[in-house]
């Protein structure tokens, strides 16, 4: 039997440790996959990591999805966010520990989101506010859908109570079934109805079911 010295097994541990793998979600999470379909990646300071079914999502992070690619992002306080195809979306900011810190802030950089809030929008702190490039958006205990391509910003909301869609030309006021376009620097446009087919067309894009079913009441 051959001897195995000290000094030995002391490098082949080190040589262990250091070829390892890293655990992939060591961080402090705000939330997590709770659905999505096709090709989508979290972004983590350089560390890109794939869609998963309960993946954790945590502040900074930058999601994104491929041109086949739907994701739904469940908070710890409840609110819901899916991304459509083509999306990029920054976590931010999100804090949810009734304290008057509480708050979130989405920055939407491209594609199609749609966001239903939960208690963090009726917590003490500031509330969420969603950033574009071209208008910032805050929101009132709401269910809405917005999409930024090329310079246009559109903006509807679903159900609930209000949104604001503002910019340095101006701020147009959204209650329910009301949707504003913004175009480059120019302010919104005054709220009008949105059409069914464009309603729907919104919804076809964020909807993450795999049966096909449309979220109530639509």
């Amino acid at each position: 039997m051959g001897i195995v010295s000290k000094s030995s097994v002391g490098s082949s541990a080190l040589i262990i440790a250091l070829t390892a793998p890293l655990p992939a979600f060591a961080v402090d999470a705000v939330g997590e996959i709770a659905a999505f379909a096709g090709s989508g990646t979290i972004d983590r300071g350089g560390q890109v990591i794939p869609f998963s079914q309960g993946a954790e999502i945590a502040a900074d992070d930058l999601l994104a999805t491929g041109p086949d690619g739907k994701v739904q992002v469940r908070f710890t306080d409840e609110t819901e966010l899916t991304l459509g195809p083509n999306a990029d979306i920054l976590i931010d900011e999100f804090v949810f520990a009734n304290t008057d810190n509480d708050g979130a802030v989405f920055n939407l950089i491209s594609g199609p989101a749609r966001f239903v809030t939960g208690r963090l929008e009726r917590a003490r702190g500031k509330g969420i506010d969603v950033t574009t490039p071209v208008a910032s958006i805050g929101i009132r205990g709401t269910d809405f859908f917005t999409e930024y391509s090329g310079d246009k910003l559109a903006v509807a909301l679903f159900s609930g109570y209000k949104v604001d869609v503002t910019n340095t030309a101006g701020t147009t006021t959204l209650h329910p079934g009301e949707g504003t376009d913004t175009f480059g620097a120019g302010g919104p446009t005054p709220a009008l109805s949105w059409q069914p087919d464009r309603i729907n067309r919104a919804l076809d894009l964020v909807t993450v079911l795999p049966d096909g079913r449309r979220p109530l009441p639509y």
